[in-house]
């Protein structure tokens, strides 16, 4: 009597926990309840796993690299969300998603993860790095730099910005005026921006503009070929006491006022970009980036071919030493907290890296994998764009690349503070002396704060 007692109860005891076994996710035993971690947990042909990738980047949808990991990894899909590529709320989109329950798993940013990072919505992947042996210094050089905060890696640099200042050759041409040059000056900026300038002061359509510049307010132009200055001996903000960032936004809002630029009011109103502005015919230089060059390509949307070429950023003083910097902006694919399976997103991620320069270049962005630089990725770069090899080589030796915005404590912070101060001075909101001294009140604010913070942190830890 007893043994069919125990019998019974154990049969029962196995259909109960066989019950919960198969309501657990994924059918992993009710016992095993490590997380997902991909081949660990389960064999490939028994699960299928959608990762949610969202991009603002119509060309990604074509891009062959989604396929290419779903190929050796078929029990993943690659789910590709495009959200409007609108400047002004393509983060506050993606912040939605990471807060979310689980609705993004890869995260990229263009350049402002810092400021999600000490929200606390990044996931920290120093165990995959080391895990899987990755050399951050040889695979990205100075670029590792912009995905580390507090001791820790949130993601992997995929591709970056350059800036540039991009001119139509036909409208040169027709005005008489010569190319600029990659040493040319502010000076030189506003005197040419006013002689390929065609119409009045009123804005219509056949008001052709010199100049046009709209999100790289920080990027005031550089100082010869050394860098601006952010912060001082005190590790406290010095940005706005250089004379050279008075100089260049005092001189940008001149050319403003004569009808030279186009105005940032007027810009950000209709919430235009440079490449719009400047591949409609509207301007005929304009400050962009290394994603310009992928708007070239986009026939579809700019179907009226450009003769187009590019030189640097125009200088300040042309004694400052050659120094190598890091480029203007770092894009950085990540995890967010939220996701459900981080392990499986990392190997795309590092996939990406390993084997997505190629997609990278063609869309026309700057990948940030030194390992694969090579002659034949500046010609995928190029290619479409209607730039020369020479133009090209421009946007990938570390001698072009300038540190235009802060790295160090509070770095967001003090960026975006720059923006909206300068915006106020380009739009008759304050002086330029209130301007600066703003600038230097809200950094060292911003600064002091966030040391505080990470002293607390460390302590605490």
């Amino acid at each position: 009597m007893k043994i069919r007692s125990f019998v019974c109860i154990l049969l029962l005891a196995i259909m109960f926990f066989s019950s919960l076994t198969g309501c657990a996710p994924y059918g992993i035993a009710f016992f095993n309840n490590a997380p997902n971690q991909g081949d660990k947990y389960f064999s490939k042909s028994d699960i299928k796993i959608v990762l949610n990738y969202y991009t603002w980047i119509a060309a990604e949808k074509d891009n062959p690299i989604f396929k290419q990991f779903s190929d050796l990894n078929p029990n993943i899909e690659i789910k590709v969300n495009l959200l409007p590529d609108s400047p002004s709320n393509i983060q506050a989109r993606l912040d939605i998603l990471a807060l979310g329950g689980g609705e993004m798993d890869i995260w990229p940013f263009d350049g402002a993860q810092l400021t999600e990072i000490k929200r606390g919505l990044v996931k920290k992947i120093d165990e995959f790095i080391e895990r899987d042996g990755i050399d951050m210094e040889k695979w990205f050089g100075a670029s590792a730099a912009s995905v580390y905060f507090n001791g820790s890696y949130y993601g992997l640099p995929y591709r970056s910005s350059v800036p540039m200042v991009f001119y139509n050759k036909d409208m040169f041409d027709e005005a008489g005026v010569p190319y600029p040059t990659d040493e040319w000056t502010y000076d030189d900026l506003y005197r040419i921006a006013g002689r390929v300038t065609k119409g009045g002061n009123n804005i219509g359509d056949r008001k052709v503009f010199g100049f046009m510049q709209n999100w790289f307010l920080i990027a005031g132009g550089r100082p010869g070929s050394s860098t601006i200055p952010f912060y001082g001996p005190d590790g406290l903000s010095c940005f706005s006491s250089q004379p050279y960032w008075e100089k260049t936004l005092s001189l940008r809002k001149k050319m403003q006022d004569e009808g030279i630029e186009m105005p940032y009011e007027y810009v950000r109103s209709r919430d235009t970009t440079s490449s719009i502005e400047f591949l409609s015919g509207r301007t005929a230089m304009t400050y962009g980036a290394s994603w310009a060059i992928r708007d070239m390509k986009d026939k579809k949307s700019f179907p009226v071919p450009i003769n187009v070429g590019c030189v640097l950023p125009p200088i300040i003083d042309k004694s400052a030493e050659n120094i190598p910097q890091i480029s203007v902006v770092e894009s950085m694919l990540g995890i967010p907290e939220t996701s459900k399976y981080p392990e499986e997103a990392w190997r795309f991620i590092k996939f990406y890296i390993e084997n997505g320069s190629e997609s990278i270049a063609k869309n026309g962005d700057v990948p940030l994998y030194l390992p694969a630089y090579s002659d034949s990725l500046i010609e995928t770069f190029i290619e479409g764009s209607g730039l020369t090899f020479e133009d090209g080589k421009k946007f990938f030796p570390d001698k072009y690349r300038y540190d235009f915005i802060p790295r160090g404590t509070a770095s967001s912070e003090y960026v975006d503070i720059i923006r909206k101060e300068s915006e106020k001075y380009l739009t008759e909101q304050q002086t330029l002396e209130q301007a600066m001294e703003n600038i230097k009140i809200k950094a060292d604010k911003a600064i002091v704060k966030e040391k505080n913070f990470l002293k607390y942190k460390t302590t605490d830890s």
